[in-house]
């Protein structure tokens, strides 16, 4: 089972290696990222990022699904992580936390 410690410090790692590979936190790309990564990581199962992972963090921050994934694709843009799609920059970040 999974607590709200486990969450928080799970929270704080992904934090760090976005902020240590030049992901600005105060774009809400960040966070939806950041939520992102966490679905990746809890999940015991294949995930689809449209299906899954965007409609999930859109009911969460009460805003739609493509803003999610534009929110996504403009923060990795201007990482230096801006050669990968939004799902491989997703799962390349969950297997290395």
């Amino acid at each position: 089972m999974i607590n709200n410690s486990n969450t928080d410090f799970l929270d704080e790692k992904i934090n760090k290696y976005l902020i240590n590979r030049k992901f600005n936190p105060s774009y809400c790309g960040f966070t939806y990222i950041r939520e992102a990564i966490k679905i990746v990581k809890l999940s015991d199962k294949p995930l689809f990022v449209t299906k899954d992972i965007y409609p999930k963090i859109a009911k969460k921050y009460g805003t739609k699904i493509q803003r999610i994934e534009r929110g996504i694709r403009h923060i990795i843009g201007m990482s230096s992580m801006y050669d990968n799609t939004n799902f491989e920059c997703i799962c390349k970040i969950a297997l290395e936390i």
